[in-house]
C-alpha cells in the first residue's frame, strides 16, 4: 500500500452523499479502520491464493465469510447511501473481492446491457455501483479508479432514446480525455458511483502497459501482495429499481 499519492483537483465535494445527484460519485472516508482494512485485506488475499490466485472470489464464496459479506451494512455506508438513493435501500447481493484487475484504458460503463431500457434515462435513476478499496490509490501501483464526474447524465433529453444516448456517448467519449479524475482512494475508503458514469481502474505505472485494450489481471508474481490491489464490489439502489435490473 506505500506509494505516492495521485495528484488531482480538491475533491472535498466528493465526500458529500447531498451532492450526488450533480457528480454521480460519492466518496466515504474511512468505512472501514486500519486495523480492519489489515484484517479484510489478510483474509480476502489468503482466499484469492487458496482458489489459485484468481482474478476475483465469486459471491458464494463472500458470503460464506461474516467479515466480509457484514461489511456493506456498516452504519456509515448505509448512511451516505440513503441519503443519496433514498431510505429505501436495497442491495444486491452479489458481492464479489477483485484482485490485481485492470482495465486498459478500460472506459465504460456498468450499464452497458441496459441501454436500451427507458429508466437509463429517467431523473429517478438511482443504481449505485459499490466499492470497499483496502489500498490507496496510487500512481505506482493503482488501487483505484479514474472518473468522468457528472458523467452519468444525459446531456439532452429527446423523445428518441437511441438520439439521446448517442450524444451522451459522444460527450463522454469526449470528457475521458478532458475531464476524468483520479480518485482520492484510501485504504478503508467506501465509494459508490451512478452505474451510467464512465469510469476506469488506475493502471500502475510500475507495470508495462498493455499492447492492446482490454481488462488485465497480475499474480503474486507480477504484484507482491503489499501492493496488491482488492477491492469487495456490490451493487446497491433504491427499491423501487430492484425489479427493473433483476428483469433486465
Amino acid at each position: 500500500m506505500v506509494g505516492s499519492g495521485l495528484v488531482g483537483r480538491d475533491q472535498l465535494e466528493l465526500e458529500n452523499p447531498e451532492k450526488f445527484s450533480n457528480n454521480g460519485i460519492v466518496i466515504v472516508r474511512e468505512a472501514l479502520d486500519q486495523e480492519e482494512v489489515t484484517i479484510v485485506r489478510k483474509l480476502g488475499y489468503k482466499e484469492i491464493l487458496r482458489q489459485g490466485d484468481v482474478r476475483q472470489i465469486m459471491p458464494r464464496h463472500v458470503l460464506a465469510e461474516p467479515e466480509l459479506r457484514l461489511l456493506p451494512f456498516k452504519k456509515r455506508i448505509v448512511e451516505a447511501l440513503r441519503i443519496s438513493l433514498g431510505n429505501s435501500l436495497a442491495y444486491i447481493p452479489d458481492l464479489t473481492l477483485h484482485c490485481n484487475q485492470f482495465g486498459f484504458p478500460g472506459w465504460h460503463t456498468d450499464s452497458g446491457s441496459e441501454h436500451d431500457k427507458g429508466y437509463i434515462q429517467s431523473s429517478g435513476y438511482k443504481f449505485v455501483k459499490c466499492g470497499i478499496y483496502l489500498q490507496n490509490n496510487t500512481q505506482e501501483w493503482g488501487g483505484g479508479i479514474m472518473v468522468v464526474p457528472g458523467g452519468h447524465k444525459f446531456p439532452i433529453l429527446t423523445p428518441s432514446r437511441t438520439f439521446n444516448r448517442k450524444v451522451k456517448s459522444f460527450l463522454n467519449r469526449m470528457q475521458t480525455k478532458s475531464k476524468n479524475i483520479a480518485v482520492d482512494i484510501r485504504a478503508g475508503d467506501m465509494v459508490y458511483f451512478d452505474s451510467r458514469s464512465p469510469h476506469t481502474s488506475t493502471f500502475p505505472s510500475n507495470i508495462r502497459k498493455p499492447t492492446e485494450e482490454g481488462t488485465y489481471h497480475y499474480t503474486k508474481e507480477e504484484i507482491p501482495e503489499e501492493h496488491s490491489k482488492l477491492v469487495l464490489y456490490w451493487d446497491a439502489c433504491n427499491e423501487e429499481m430492484v425489479n427493473d435490473f433483476i428483469t433486465n
